[in-house]
């Protein structure tokens, strides 16, 4: 007999009732207050003291994500909001549990608490799986009264429901996780080649450049330049031709027409002239933002106007890449130094 079988004739409501509460949990707010949500509504279901949900990691560690109760309020160990149990860590009751995949309750300890935690009485504890695989845990405690079978069937359905929602916001995560880090390989980068990275918003004010470009131009690094106008950079007599193009790329629909190609020079703070090559496209998300890749007109550098128009189109026209990390780039900031210089 299936545990929604032995549910079923003794208190559906009650369990539809929680698993209704759990999806607008699920539904609301962003991790951690998406885990606190649920967490919080599962230890109101079985009117437990303390609760705690962890997830496990790749390495199988178990991560906490949420704690409630007086579990939060009175435990003494180091760093609590942040804490992961080894696998290997995991013993007693809880690694049982976790290690024949099934739920555990015991009413009498004793039990093995680490140094500093409070006292536990009563505990129940439940595997949550995705194919058979543990992908986390639900751990409730210190009821006034024993946790029984029927307490043990309803967190088993729970467990059963939030599976595959967890499964997918691990997924989510670790997709996450992988193109940020392909995103910043990819700013690594650009961000110290010997070509120039520059984006501009509507008003040409500089919203992100790279390295090279910033020192180029006489600072000591890509955070300074942020908010000037690009148009304090230029030689007078090229400045209204540019905003033109600038306005061209920013407000152009035709999408042959979506970059530009143009040669012009720029004026650094100690009043050198550069000349540069440039390949302009649009990043239209939430603002306008002309994206340039420039590179010297010098007979001595390393990267050829072939070989950057190839990677431009490649690059740009193609998998949408490096567009992709540049939105991202400049809606989060490519580095804690930028946090508190944005600009918008």
């Amino acid at each position: 007999m299936s545990v929604f079988d032995r549910i079923g004739k003794k208190d559906i409501h009650n369990t539809m009732r929680v698993i209704n509460q759990l999806a607008c949990s699920l539904i609301k707010g962003d991790e951690p207050v998406m885990y606190e949500n649920t967490l919080k509504v599962i230890v109101d279901a079985f009117e437990s003291e303390l609760g705690l949900l962890a997830l496990v990691s790749d390495s199988e560690n178990l991560i906490v994500k949420a704690m409630y109760g007086s579990v939060l309020e009175e435990c003494q160990m180091p760093d609590k909001n942040k804490i992961i149990f080894p696998k290997d860590s995991l013993s007693g009751i809880w690694g049982h549990a976790l290690s024949n995949k099934e739920i555990m309750f015991v009413n009498e300890g004793p039990f093995g608490i680490p140094e500093k935690h409070i006292e536990i009485k009563r505990v129940m504890i439940a595997p949550i799986l995705s194919k058979d695989k543990v992908i986390g845990n639900i751990t409730l405690g210190n009821r006034d009264s024993d946790y029984t079978n029927e307490d043990a069937d309803l967190l088993k359905a729970i467990c059963i429901y939030l599976s595959p929602l967890l499964q997918a916001r691990i997924d989510v995560d670790t997709e996450k996780l992988r193109t940020g880090k392909f995103q910043k390989a990819i700013w690594d980068m650009l961000n110290y080649a010997n070509m120039f990275v520059l984006l501009l918003d509507e008003n040409m004010n500089i919203k992100l450049l790279n390295w090279s470009l910033a020192t180029k131009l006489g600072f000591k690094n890509e955070v300074e330049p942020l908010g000037r106008c690009w148009l304090d950079f230029l030689p007078d007599e090229d400045k209204e031709w540019i905003k033109v193009i600038h306005h061209h790329v920013t407000y152009t629909t035709a999408e042959a027409e979506k970059y530009k190609e143009v040669i012009n020079d720029i004026v650094t703070l100690s009043g050198e002239v550069v000349k540069v090559k440039w390949f302009n496209a649009l990043i239209n998300h939430n603002y306008n933002f002309t994206f340039s890749m420039g590179i010297y007109k010098e007979p001595d550098t390393k990267i050829t106007e072939e070989s950057i128009r190839t990677f431009y189109r490649d690059v740009i026209e193609k998998d949408k890449v490096m567009i992709k990390a540049l939105k991202h780039l400049v809606n989060v900031s490519y580095s804690p130094a930028l946090e508190s210089e944005k600009t918008f």
